[in-house]
């Protein structure tokens, strides 16, 4: 009879220099973590590595007790957490938000208290402002996934996003994750 061992999930989120997450990722490797999922950005002149890793409980452990001394030595933020895998009370389908706009401090918070307001979970969440190239014009480009019930309208959710959008002047689109 064989037992399967149940795995461990592990977030790890650093802020650091350029090389930070190949290290981070080599070191999760090296004592025997998946990556699961992850995601790097550079925001100002800083990196930042938000992971899921995963392994059997002896691979984590190793990892959680290697993370100070690489925090030390690479001098970066860490945050580590213990986690599992999400799981759904109803079945959802993603759908991807986009929103353009000339750039408007509130519009990001209006954008996701009208998803909080229907009580759809937002799983990822994107945003950026830059200068539109021809005008000059500080722009605002929003991208989230929001998870819907399948019992849900989707018409009807489609037709509330776009009088919001409407009534912000803004350009919106709701279509399902491909």
């Amino acid at each position: 009879m064989t037992t399967q061992t149940k795995a461990s999930y592990l977030v790890i989120s650093t802020l650091g220099s350029k090389q930070v997450a190949h290290l981070l990722i080599h070191l999760a490797t090296d004592m025997g973590c998946q990556v699961e999922e992850s995601h790097l950005a550079l925001l100002g002149q800083e990196y930042s590595l938000t992971a899921l890793l995963s392994g059997n409980w002896g691979a984590i452990a190793k990892l959680e007790t290697a993370l100070p001394h690489f925090k030390q030595k690479y001098a970066i933020d860490l945050f580590v957490h213990r986690t599992e895998l999400a799981v759904f009370e109803h079945e959802v389908l993603n759908y991807l938000v986009q929103v353009v706009s000339h750039y408007r401090p509130e519009l990001l918070e209006q954008v996701t208290q009208f998803f909080v307001d229907r009580k759809l979970p937002i799983t990822e969440l994107y945003s950026t402002n830059y200068l539109a190239h021809t005008t000059h014009t500080r722009m605002l480009s929003i991208n989230l996934t929001v998870q819907i019930p399948i019992d849900d309208s989707i018409a009807e959710l489609r037709e509330q996003f776009m009088i919001f959008c409407d009534d912000l002047n803004i350009d919106g689109i709701l279509e399902a994750e491909r």
